[in-house]
């Protein structure tokens, strides 16, 4: 491998029983490389994604990581907890301390909270510098056309949960971003 190369797939096969899914299927993902799967329901498109992902085995073949590689990734059906909001759904791959900042700040603003609070709130989102991200999920989320925040994810439509997802991939802190049928109910 290279420092280019974030993963190498060589060789790699998987069965579900009987039947040959993909076989020998080599390819290499490169930095700044944008790379598309097409194929037939059921060829194993999202099977193969998860194999890159390291949540299933391949049969045969290697699988070669970058070290350090972070992976950011959208299901094709994201699932969220009962009770999250916008914010909470956008916010779920990002580190915890800096999210529970964000998030009681936000409840802050939005709830009236006394100047003395949010005196006290600003000052922890200055000594993480948590500015630049709260900026970055509020300006993602209202690309995407989710503009409240505190709305709570079991109350949007298929194609709204699809775009909480996709911000949550979009704002992680990621090398490769991985999207199993990203326009899917959208």
């Amino acid at each position: 491998m290279t420092d280019e190369n974030l993963i190498q797939i060589q060789q790699v096969s998987k069965n579900f029983g009987d039947l040959a899914l993909f076989e020998n299927v080599t390819f290499t993902i490169n930095v700044g490389e944008k790379i598309a799967l097409i194929g037939r329901n059921g060829c194993g498109k999202s099977t193969l994604m998860k194999i890159i992902l390291g949540e299933e085995p391949a049969d045969s073949g290697n699988i070669t990581r970058r070290r350090d590689l972070k992976i950011s990734f959208l299901d094709q059906d994201p699932k969220f907890s009962d009770g999250e909001s916008i914010l909470d759904g956008a916010l779920r791959h990002v580190s915890g301390e800096i999210t529970s900042v964000i998030k009681e700040y936000e409840n802050a603003i939005n709830n009236g909270a006394d100047a003395d609070v949010i005196s006290e709130l600003s000052h922890k989102m200055d000594a993480l510098n948590a500015w630049n991200l709260e900026t970055t999920v509020i300006s993602t989320l209202s690309r995407l056309g989710l503009r409240d925040i505190n709305q709570k994810i079991s109350t949007l439509s298929g194609g709204a949960r699809k775009r909480v997802a996709l911000a949550s991939a979009i704002i992680s802190d990621h090398d490769l971003l991985v999207l199993d049928e990203p326009t899917n109910h959208l």
